[in-house]
């Protein structure tokens, strides 16, 4: 039976307040990359030491797993909710949603993958959970079919560079389908329409499909 985790792997405690201060833009670059580097390379000595089959490089570089996206996304501005999300404040949406340097995630595979090599894993969020501090709610809705070409090129590009086990981590969708406020066929559609085909296996994390794209 493998052993692995879904993607995030808690940051060592001794870390939370540089990785409190960089999230909130504070590090120069080169602070940044070198504090990266070493949350990432303290989590997945961690995982190695408990014996995983199976490693991620522990989403070190996110917020919180999904609060961190709103800075790498164009097309929005920040909203009079500036209290929400402890403070990080909501977002509105005032022209087509991009992603300019791309998500982040393949960023971080190349550098997670320069500490282990073997590294082949790596989990990407779903348009529910990019979008989640988007308001209003139908707006940031009707801009997942955007969200989701988004996800697809950073696929595309986490293919390219060697990831071969990339795992959609859709904890909305699944909560949605619990509490019966999601559809199973738009569960599904969503879901499924994020996939790239190309050279590596996905899987849906709080989900049911597993297939080759």
């Amino acid at each position: 039976m493998r052993t692995t985790v879904v993607g995030s792997w808690p940051p060592d405690a001794r870390y939370a307040a540089e990785l409190a201060r960089y999230h909130r833009g504070q590090p120069d670059n080169g602070d940044a990359e070198k504090l990266l580097t070493e949350v990432a390379t303290v989590a997945i000595a961690q995982q190695r030491t408990c014996g995983l089959d199976e490693i991620t490089g522990g989403e070190t570089s996110a917020d919180s797993f999904i609060l961190h996206f709103p800075r790498l996304l164009s097309g929005i501005v920040p909203s009079e909710n500036t209290a929400a999300w402890d403070g990080r404040g909501a977002f509105r949406i005032t022209a087509p949603v991009g992603a300019p340097v791309g998500l982040g995630i393949a960023a971080s595979f190349v550098r997670e993958r320069s500490i282990y090599p073997d590294l082949q894993k790596v989990t990407i969020p779903g348009p529910p959970e990019i979008t989640t501090m988007l308001e209003p709610r139908e707006a940031a809705r009707a801009a997942w079919p955007t969200v989701t070409e988004l996800i697809r090129a950073e696929i595309r590009t986490l293919i390219e560079i060697g990831a071969r086990d990339i795992q959609l981590d859709v904890p909305q969708i699944a909560m949605g389908l619990a509490d019966g406020g999601w559809d199973t066929g738009l569960a599904v559609e969503t879901a499924i329409s994020a996939r790239e085909r190309g050279r590596a296996i996905a899987h849906f994390d709080h989900f049911s499909p597993r297939c080759s794209v």
